[in-house]
């Protein structure tokens, strides 16, 4: 059986699984799951075959969505800003949780977006959040104290960024992550957590993964999802009667094992059709269904809405570590 734990071994919560899957329990707490995982893992397994429960538009619990504050705006956005500003407000919001929190629930890898405030990096997704750096010093504080969890923060820039912009944030996030950085000179996305741990004096860290269309130059810290040894390759999964389909694209693509695959079943919504947060349940549902099916458990990077404290679909996802 596999148990997760809130927060101490006599409060647990115990998520179900079938008893014929489970000869032994396993005691797991989703803010430090990756120090529970059997040293068979850590030593042997390369990142690309870990699952990485992941957060989708994680920044987005910030946002205001205030008439005067949205960007990425074409004509049709500009209509529905003055027309449906509450709907467009509902829409905004994807994550309920601060970033440290959805890391502190089990998600490691971090879909971020952001976009300049005089000059400033903010957190958005379509309207305007919160300052990005206080966000990431609060996180960095967080993996201070599990020194063996790893996160993925993966940071995409508003059309408002110039390459040149873009690429000054970048070096900013990058000095800011500073010694809790797992650099691209020393690991990659085939290394195992051993090798992070090696690399990192023992401890684990953040991974920045940028778009490298948007900088002037690449920086060697930081890893990068552009030509042939890209380190990501992503895919948009919107529909629930696609979940299978596409997440077997997803299975036979991973068999190559030199990529970490992204799958984020939260794409941006339209801000036409209102598409809000509760719309993505039926994605959600035919997902968790294929997590309890065993040929799922070598899926890679799975971005999800909504993440609560012990959200069943995180928990599934951790629990493929450990099956």
């Amino acid at each position: 059986m596999f148990v997760v734990s809130p927060s101490a071994e006599n409060d647990r919560s115990v998520y179900p699984v079938e008893e014929d899957e489970e000869e032994d329990t396993i005691h797991v707490f989703p803010t430090k799951w990756m120090e529970h995982l059997p040293a068979s893992v850590v030593e042997k397994v390369p990142l690309t075959q870990l699952v990485w429960p992941g957060s989708s538009h994680a920044g987005s619990y910030t946002v205001s969505a205030t008439a005067n504050d949205w960007v990425d705006e074409g004509f049709v956005e500009r209509m529905t800003r003055q027309l449906f500003l509450d709907r467009a407000r509902s829409v905004a919001h994807v994550q309920i949780l601060s970033l440290a929190k959805q890391v502190m629930a089990g998600s490691r890898f971090l879909d971020v977006r952001i976009t300049p405030m005089n000059g400033v990096p903010h957190l958005h997704n379509k309207a305007v959040g919160t300052p990005f750096i206080p966000e990431l010093q609060t996180l960095l504080a967080h993996l201070e104290r599990y020194p063996k969890e790893v996160v993925v923060c993966w940071i995409q820039p508003s059309s408002a960024y110039t390459t040149a912009t873009f690429t000054a944030a970048l070096c900013e996030v990058r000095d800011v992550c500073g010694a809790a950085l797992v650099s691209r000179e020393t690991c990659s996305a085939t290394s195992t957590l051993q090798d992070v741990y090696a690399a990192r004096g023992g401890r684990g860290g953040i991974v920045l993964l940028a778009d490298a269309h948007n900088v002037t130059e690449l920086l060697p810290e930081v890893w990068y999802d552009i030509g042939a040894n890209a380190d990501v390759v992503s895919l948009n999964i919107t529909q629930s009667d696609s979940v299978a389909k596409e997440l077997d694209v997803v299975y036979r693509e991973r068999q190559k094992a030199t990529r970490l695959h992204i799958v984020d079943i939260c794409a941006t919504p339209s801000l036409l059709d209102g598409t809000v947060i509760g719309s993505h349940y039926p994605v959600l549902r035919q997902l968790r269904l294929h997590l309890n099916q065993k040929r799922w458990k070598r899926m890679n990077c799975v971005l999800v809405p909504s993440i609560e404290h012990l959200s069943p679909v995180m928990v599934a996802l951790i629990r493929l570590n450990f099956v």
